[in-house]
This record gives C-alpha cells, sequence and structure tokens, in this order.
C-alpha cells in the first residue's frame, strides 16, 4: 500500500474538484466547491507556484460564481514582500 503525502493528496483532490466544476450545473454545489477549494488551497499549498496555478485554473472553470475571485489568500502571495515567482 503506498501512502501519499499531504501535497500529494491535495493534488488528487484539486483535480477533482475542478473536474466537478467543469462538469456541473449544479450553482450551490460549485460555489461550495469553490470555498472547498480555496480553503484547502490557502491552508496545505505545496508552494507557491501550484498556489497560484491552481488558483488560475480555478478562476478559469468558476470565476463567475460569487466567491471564486474574491479569495483572501490569492492575493497574499502576490502582494510586496511577498513570494516571488
Amino acid at each position: 500500500m503506498r501512502l501519499f503525502s499531504r501535497s500529494r493528496c491535495l493534488q488528487v483532490i484539486a483535480g477533482e474538484v475542478l473536474g466537478f466544476l467543469r462538469e456541473s450545473g449544479d450553482e450551490v454545489a460549485r460555489r461550495d466547491a469553490v470555498r472547498s477549494l480555496c480553503d484547502l488551497a490557502e491552508r496545505y499549498a505545496p508552494d507557491h507556484r501550484w498556489f497560484v496555478d491552481t488558483m488560475n485554473e480555478l478562476f478559469e472553470v468558476a470565476g463567475a460564481l460569487p466567491g471564486a475571485a474574491g479569495s483572501a489568500g490569492f492575493a497574499a502571495p502576490l502582494e510586496p514582500g511577498g513570494c516571488v515567482l
């Protein structure tokens, strides 16, 4: 049995959520999925590059949903003194 690291589990979960967002028409479930993915990415992103790439993909898939563009942590790595990509 292979054990996954926390970052690998997050990558798998993020991929599943993004796939769900591409296919689902249920706006309530999509909104909840966006909030959950934003929360997980902000807390457990393996690195800044992965976080930015994931948020960019999230905006492409669900940018029109309330909360998708309002992730409080998205701007933090881009602020002065934040992460240099």
